[in-house]
């Protein structure tokens, strides 16, 4: 039995739409329990220790992903909805001074990036979606995923690109200011966030 997620709604209204993504990315990193994943995910499932070693691995043979910091560190993993968050940040804490690494649920990293950056350490795959494309992807994951919201009665749609992820976005028809959902995927058609304006 999938059990819902709890859905985090928050009105923002005078932050572009980019931002807003940034700032749930940070809100999801500081408050994880608020984006509990309680989902039944297919694929392995991983505990922290494999995830420090994929990025351990994978700092030392690919060096697209960003290296420790020199000084001492605190390292945070939590899961969302099925990817693994990998978060660290010196023990001095500064705002804006962390790493953050996305992987999928099959252990791929698919983003990393720093503090509230909107750039990625991360050559991003040559993978090209339409919004048709999005919207299929997300479709298929609303039949398996119950914690996806449905889809408005009649919607337009679009898609943008933030680091290596791409964002999906269904706007009611006829369209209301600041109304909308979006869906945030990885490269492989997962999703790895969603937002409800209202």
């Amino acid at each position: 039995m999938i059990k819902k997620e709890r859905r985090f709604v928050m009105k923002i209204k005078s932050l572009s739409l980019v931002n807003i993504h940034i700032f749930i990315a940070l809100l999801t990193l500081l408050c994880p329990s608020v984006f509990a994943d309680e989902l039944i995910c297919e694929g392995p499932t991983f505990s922290d220790k494999d995830i420090l070693e994929i990025v351990e691995r994978e700092r030392a043979t690919r060096k697209v992903v960003p290296a420790k910091f020199k000084e001492e560190v605190e390292i945070k993993i939590h899961r969302k909805r099925c990817h693994y968050v990998y978060v660290e940040f010196p023990k001095k804490k500064t705002v804006g001074r962390n790493r953050v690494i996305v992987l999928s649920r099959y252990g791929y990293i698919v983003d990393a990036y720093s503090g509230r950056s909107n750039s990625t350490f991360l050559n991003c795959p040559d993978v090209s979606y339409s919004a048709e494309d999005l919207q299929n992807f997300v479709n298929k994951q609303r039949k398996q995923y119950k914690d996806l919201p449905d889809a408005p009665k009649e919607y337009a749609i679009k898609m943008s690109k933030m680091r290596c992820m791409f964002v999906y976005y269904e706007t009611p028809i006829p369209e209301q200011s600041n109304n909308y959902q979006s869906f945030t995927l990885d490269y492989y058609g997962d999703v790895y966030e969603f937002y409800q304006s209202k």
